[in-house]
């Protein structure tokens, strides 16, 4: 499994803390979508240790911000988005 950090920041780009962040990840076992949710920390940061490879898509409070793609089990990406 690939490792994903993001930062979720405002408008001004400072850190925004308590978001709901959710990692839908597509093409799971048998095309099955699975999915995981962390809170962002002080820092605006939420961490997520087990993303499959292939596109994942990052949701903020609900909100589709960004799509990732991991290509093997230990990349490790950062991705920044905003609220």
């Amino acid at each position: 499994m690939a490792k994903l950090t993001v930062q979720v920041v405002d408008k001004n780009q400072n850190p925004a803390k308590s978001k709901r962040v959710y990692v839908s990840s597509h093409g799971g076992p048998f095309g099955l979508s699975t999915g995981s949710t962390e809170y962002t920390n002080s820092d605006g940061v939420a961490d997520f240790d087990y993303v499959p490879t292939g596109t994942n898509e990052i949701y903020v409070d609900g909100q589709l911000k960004a799509k990732v793609s991991f290509s093997y089990d230990s990349e490790h990406k950062y991705v920044v988005v905003n609220a």
